[in-house]
């Protein structure tokens, strides 16, 4: 049998999903609540966005350059690439699996010391709202 508290989450899932555009979802677990929806290398404290762009650059650059025999993928794929590996990217990792980002909520989780969370996410309106399009 489930808790209340467990079937009161799932519905709400649901009926975000239920307003979302062609039902899909994206989440991403935190397993702090406070940190905010930054990726790997805005984390990093620099003073302006090139200072970014050059730090991204300059990792993708290496990256490039240290696996040139071992993958065919360059732009945005090398960059996916570069962000499941660990490198600091501009990237957000987002997963269509709530339990995904329930188990990265979880993991290393310090329950006694602050909230994990689980942002949902509607791709569509995000897209219609930033580029005009689905």
């Amino acid at each position: 049998m489930f808790s209340k508290k467990w079937i009161e989450l799932l519905n709400e899932v649901q009926n975000f999903q239920e307003k979302t555009f062609d039902n899909k979802i994206w989440f991403r677990g935190q397993n702090n609540a406070v940190f905010s929806l930054n990726s790997g290398l805005y984390r990093v404290a620099l003073n302006d966005k090139m200072d970014y762009l050059k730090l991204e650059r300059s990792a993708y650059t290496y990256y490039l350059r240290s696996g040139a025999t071992l993958h065919n993928e360059d732009n945005w794929e090398l960059l996916f690439i570069m962000q499941h590996h660990g490198v600091r990217t501009r990237l957000l990792d987002w997963s269509e699996s709530f339990t995904v980002a329930l188990y990265f909520a979880c993991l290393d989780w310090k329950y006694d010391q602050n909230d994990c969370v689980v942002w949902l996410l509607d791709p569509i309106k995000l897209n219609l709202h930033s580029a005009g399009k689905d």
